[in-house]
């Protein structure tokens, strides 16, 4: 945090320096994790299992840990450091549904491919979305652009984390609510605030997602490519492509070399 605060205080975009602390610490979690016992996951290996980290599924993890959490914070003998501590471990699945980038990459299906290349299409859907951002809106009707991982504390992300700071606020209220006066809310507010997988998913958008699913002819569920993977901006899509030709193209495209703009 050190780095990233001289960097703000500097007048740098704390991406940058972001984006390089968490390669090298994905590194040494990765090593740190590699030799866990048969049937529990490395760090890397967890990161190829995600899926509740993004879209629809992120919300179903943060409801059932706020939920647990909450109904801990019910008994009479709770302690609210152990709830709060469980709420925040849910939290983190609200965090993802604010970046931009665990929004609408469809990350069950980009997965189970031969030396994991579908899981690192993800990952190239998910860096675009997040450095470039979305257009977003939530139930609260505010609309404004979201960005993801990394651009939390860049200047272009005030708005997003403005509302970002109200979700996680509500969040929290409702654990000491449920503690404090034993009251167990109705809906979780967290979501007014969050922005909604159906605006991300927006045909409007500026960025032409990555994939996309769509229906094939004999009307099973097809995902399909963006053409030209440089061209951001087009929506023109194939369903002949292959992984590890969309992986290669877009290493060699430049196009992924931070920071990513949505113009060549």
């Amino acid at each position: 945090m050190e780095e990233i605060k001289k960097a703000i205080q500097a007048g740098k975009p704390a991406s940058e320096v972001h984006n390089r602390l968490k390669v090298d610490l994905g590194k040494r979690l990765g090593f740190a994790t590699l030799f866990r016992p048969s049937g529990i996951p490395s760090f890397l290996g967890l990161a190829l299992i995600n899926y509740d980290h993004f879209g629809t599924d992120s919300e179903t993890a943060y409801n059932t840990g706020h939920n647990a959490a909450i109904q801990y914070a019910l008994r009479t003998d709770s302690d609210l450091a152990v709830a709060y501590a469980m709420n925040a471990f849910a939290d983190h699945f609200l965090h993802d549904h604010f970046s931009s980038g665990h929004l609408r990459v469809p990350r069950r299906q980009l997965h189970g491919s031969t030396l994991n290349v579908a899981d690192a299409c993800s990952k190239l859907m998910h860096d675009e979305d997040s450095c470039i951002g979305l257009k977003v809106s939530n139930q609260n009707g505010d609309s404004w652009t979201a960005y993801g991982d990394s651009r939390l504390f860049d200047d272009v992300s005030k708005r997003h984390r403005e509302i970002f700071i109200k979700a996680q606020q509500a969040s929290v209220d409702e654990i000491f609510q449920a503690w404090r006066y034993k009251i167990v809310p109705p809906t979780f507010k967290a979501w007014k605030y969050a922005p909604t997988i159906q605006s991300a998913l927006s045909p409007h958008q500026p960025l032409a997602p990555l994939f996309v699913m769509s229906t094939g002819e004999d009307k099973k569920p097809v995902l399909l490519r963006r053409r030209n993977v440089s061209d951001r901006k087009t929506k023109d899509y194939i369903s002949d492509w292959t992984y590890t030709g969309t992986v290669i193209k877009c290493r060699w495209s430049g196009r992924w070399n931070y920071p990513m703009s949505l113009d060549e």
